[in-house]
């Protein structure tokens, strides 16, 4: 009885914090995963660390911290070409502030706005700039 009332007590907060209209345009991620469509094992063994890694990265992340898209999740924010803050997240996304994309940048389209990305697709782009 107790964890049902804390089951729905979670769902109700996580539900009131995040109102599903502010996801309507959210960047989605492939239905298809990256590493299930590679043939060789030991490539496929390579593309699930790395998958696993970028969700690590994401879920660590909290409200304010900075974050390099270009290259993607790169640690080193002095050699970023596009970066963002955390505004929101929950565990099916982040919300990101683009607060400084470089001329020439792939995220150029993204300077000075705010948009919710399913932590799907970020991983997606992740493991796409490795070759996977």
């Amino acid at each position: 009885m107790a964890r049902a009332a804390l089951l729905v007590c979670l769902t109700t907060v996580g539900c009131a914090t995040i109102a599903p209209e502010a996801r309507e345009n959210a960047v989605r991620g492939p239905d298809a995963d990256r590493c299930a469509a590679q043939p060789d094992p030991l490539v496929h063994a390579g593309c699930v660390r790395a998958r696993d890694k970028a969700q690590e990265t994401l879920v660590a992340l909290n409200r304010g911290d900075n974050l390099c898209l270009e290259p993607i999740l790169n640690a080193d924010l002095d050699n970023c070409r596009a970066r963002a803050s955390v505004d929101e997240q929950d565990v099916r996304g982040i919300k990101l502030r683009f607060i400084d994309v470089q001329p020439g940048s792939s995220w150029g389209s993204y300077a000075n706005t705010v948009r919710w990305f399913d932590n799907t697709a970020l991983v997606d782009l992740y493991l796409k700039e490795r070759g996977f």
